[in-house]
């Protein structure tokens, strides 16, 4: 019993100092903590005073944006007007107008009234309206210029006072994590909500926006602060006061997950706006697209970096110095070119008629060329790609011999080549961007004219080897690349 009562008390002893001391550091903590609550509440305050300083200088230049569209509604069909006509209405007999109404947000950028919103909020407006807070008489607002690249339009109202403005930042130097806040009109009737977040990611892709902002879809910034229906057109501001951002967008499947457009694409063609109503960007004439990893082999690339020339515009600066489809531009001006946005962010943050120096790559050799660019048209989006970039595992298509049938099926602009039919959803050319009704025209840059020649294209690749197709859809061209799998085990 002794023995018992002894090996206990050689365990207290052993683990007394650490004990004691444990019990030391926890009163210390203890005691910091008791005076926490007076600095916490100093930090609070200095934060809490921060905020509304922000609020007060930002707010009294943010502006309800309301907008009128008149739509015409489509004419029923016979069916319908009958339908309606038995019960005695006549609603649906002819096409119809209607005004539609829109609420979002903007922010005044100048003491001259020029306000920044989205192009979305004020596309096709008959008429725009501009509110400020506070009682103020409503003042209709004329469009100065707009740019549906970048989802940005700008707007201006009559000076009949000396307006607040914002100070614009700069959005290229922001990092993920900063404090950010986001203020508009919500609903469109809660008058200059500010909302407090973060800088959430940047560089966000928004693949829905690809078509309508062809500039801008792969640049959003995502913040946690909360956007919602109303807030689109206005400032995501950081904690400086300096608006950042335009919001713009947000996930309706999340909470609080939201997107701006960087300011900087703004305040790279206000001048513009201001001076010709568009954006003035350079141009080259091609469409590229970026290279998928591991296919800087197939064109004798020292890594995967570079924008691969899909097409070439007949009459553009790219036709006249020679460019051609399968080039992969590595340089301008000496300036890296790892991928398509930084071709796009390149040439059309230049000037047209600026003289530009173009590195690329034919032929496993590298070559250089000077080219004057030309503008860039407003109706289209050359740097864009239409290859869809997917995850692969078969080759799994069809193709067949094109046929008159085949032609009226697919609504075929292209006799040559063959088309393909079928296709595996699981496949590797599927999800590279192969469709049905595409028609296959070269395979690793060789004309194949039936299905014979395209086998034996498609035989003489090594598995995991590269199959680059050129393909026609729809009136356009584009280039694919698929790796070919490797045999089943």
């Amino acid at each position: 019993m002794m023995k018992s009562i002894e090996k206990p008390a050689v365990v207290g002893a052993k683990w007394a100092l650490p004990f004691l001391a444990a019990l030391f550091a926890l009163a210390v903590c203890a005691g910091a903590k008791a005076q926490l609550p007076g600095k916490g509440a100093e930090l609070l305050r200095e934060l809490d005073n921060a905020y509304v300083e922000i609020w007060n200088r930002v707010a009294p230049a943010v502006v309800n944006v309301d907008t009128e569209r008149v739509i015409t509604l489509p004419e029923l069909p016979p069916f319908f007007r009958e339908f309606f006509r038995d019960f005695g209405v006549r609603r649906g007999e002819k096409p119809r107008s209607r005004t539609v109404q829109g609420r979002a947000s903007g922010f005044v950028i100048d003491k001259q009234g020029h306000i920044l919103t989205n192009f979305h909020v004020v596309e096709g407006a008959g008429k725009i309206t501009v509110r400020f807070s506070g009682g103020e008489e409503p003042c209709e607002a004329t469009l100065v210029g707009t740019d549906r690249e970048t989802d940005i339009a700008l707007i201006k109202i009559e000076a009949k006072r000396e307006f607040p403005a914002v100070k614009l930042g700069d959005s290229e130097s922001l990092r993920v994590g900063q404090i950010v806040m986001a203020i508009g009109n919500p609903a469109g009737m809660l008058e200059r909500t500010f909302t407090v977040g973060h800088v959430s990611g940047l560089s966000r892709v928004l693949a829905e926006f690809g078509e309508r902002m062809s500039l801008a879809y792969g640049k959003f910034i995502q913040t946690d602060a909360a956007i919602n229906l109303g807030n689109s057109g206005g400032p995501l501001v950081n904690i400086d006061g300096e608006v950042i951002g335009i919001n713009t967008a947000w996930a309706p499947g999340g909470e609080n997950i939201g997107f701006a457009v960087p300011i900087n694409f703004a305040k790279d063609i206000l001048p513009d706006l201001k001076e010709s109503g568009k954006a003035i960007r350079g141009h080259l004439g091609v469409r590229v697209s970026t290279l998928p990893p591991g296919a800087g082999d197939e064109y004798a690339l020292p890594d995967d970096k570079g924008a691969l020339v899909q097409d070439v515009m007949p009459g553009s600066p790219a036709e006249e110095a020679g460019l051609k489809r399968y080039d992969v531009i590595t340089e301008v001006d000496r300036q890296e070119i790892d991928s398509m946005d930084d071709l796009v962010r390149v040439i059309t943050r230049l000037r047209p008629g600026t003289t530009v120096r173009v590195t690329f790559f034919r032929d496993k050799k590298s070559h250089t060329v000077r080219m004057k660019l030309a503008e860039r048209p407003v109706e289209i989006a050359e740097e864009e790609t239409a290859e869809e970039a997917q995850p692969e595992k078969t080759l799994g298509i069809g193709v067949r011999d094109i046929t008159s049938e085949l032609v009226e099926r697919f609504d075929l602009t292209q006799i040559k080549g063959v088309v393909v039919t079928d296709a595996d959803l699981s496949g590797p050319a599927v999800r590279r961007g192969v469709r049905p009704g595409d028609v296959i025209l070269e395979v690793n840059r060789q004309p194949v004219e039936n299905v014979v020649e395209f086998r034996d294209a498609v035989s003489k690749v090594k598995p995991d080897g590269w199959i680059v197709l050129f393909l026609s859809r729809k009136g356009q061209t584009l280039i694919v690349h698929v790796k070919k799998p490797l045999p089943a085990e």
